[in-house]
């Protein structure tokens, strides 16, 4: 019962089966040579991500609407190893398994708080893996609680934080996530292309209204292809009106992303966590960009003096 490779034929059998992990294609030697985990990391992340996208949820993701979710089970088979998104998530959580509840996996499961879900799982694996005690907070669920307890010379508070991203964030995130896979000569080396893809104001104000917002969405694989052709011709200008490409110093694609006021929201929310956690000794950890595997960058302040 393979998973088929032609993306309509997949996208219908995961629809209709859920089995994104039939073949094991894990242990294939081909992928085994091109990974720089051995197969016991291999099996441990992918047991972790069976339990979490078992048949049944994975039917109802890929049912859902096209997101994070639906692309990193559907493309997870046909990625090298570090660029699959869906094994970076299995690492981690096979290393945070210990620390992993029921209010954890059901936010994987989910499109709209996977982004927070997977940032939480990755702070709890960097805790375990520094060696450091770690469990969940016990707490009742009707009361503020922090993420993690760490001990350190007494009980500390772990919250992980990720900033909460505007529609034309996001939607520049899931841009940038088309390239990697489809159109690998532009950001992988010997790439020596360099251009800017930005959104214009026509695409951002589309992205306020939700049925323009979702046909966006819809168009996102084909308004990605346009505009690699774009960069490969060094077409500089607006592509379909929605995006601007534009010449850039740097090798490679880059996409401006304004972060500025997702941060600041976020440190508001934290303020008001670290208020009614009533100065309980505790860290933050801050996830400051979207990195590749085992690249996620994670800033630590005090919450009170």
């Amino acid at each position: 019962m393979a998973i088929p490779r032609a993306p309509h034929e997949r996208e219908v059998f995961l629809r209709e089966i859920g089995h994104w992990f039939d073949p094991p294609y894990w242990r294939d030697q081909s992928y085994l040579s091109l990974s720089p985990w051995s197969l016991d990391e291999l099996e441990a992340a992918f047991r972790s991500l069976m339990v979490v996208y078992s048949p049944e949820s994975t039917r109802a993701i890929v049912a859902g609407p096209v997101g994070w979710l639906f692309r990193a089970i559907s493309e997870s088979g046909a990625l090298v190893p570090a660029s699959c998104r869906l094994l970076a998530l299995g690492l981690d959580l096979s290393a945070a398994w210990p620390c992993i509840d029921e209010h954890v996996i059901a936010g994987l499961r989910k499109e709209s708080q996977v982004s927070g879900a997977r940032f939480e799982v990755t702070v709890g694996a960097s805790l375990l893996r520094a060696g450091l005690r770690c469990r969940r907070d016990e707490a009742r669920r009707d009361r503020p609680r922090p993420d993690y307890v760490i001990d350190l010379d007494g009980d500390v508070r772990v919250e992980a934080k990720r900033p909460r991203r505007s529609q034309a964030v996001e939607f520049t995130y899931r841009l940038l996530g088309e390239f990697p896979a489809r159109h690998r000569d532009l950001v992988h080396p010997p790439a020596t292309i360099g251009a800017g893809i930005r959104l214009t104001e026509k695409c951002r104000e589309l992205l306020r209204s939700r049925a323009d917002r979702e046909a966006l969405y819809a168009r996102l694989p084909a308004l990605a292809a346009a505009a690699a052709q774009a960069v490969r011709a060094q077409r500089f200008g607006p592509v379909e009106d929605l995006l601007y490409v534009e010449p850039s110093p740097h090798e490679g694609i880059s996409f401006p992303i304004e972060s500025t006021p997702e941060v600041g929201r976020t440190i508001s929310s934290l303020s008001e966590k670290a208020r009614q956690l009533q100065g309980r000794p505790g860290i933050v950890a801050l996830e400051v960009h979207e990195g590749a595997v085992g690249e996620t960058v994670v800033a630590v302040r005090e919450w009170l003096a």
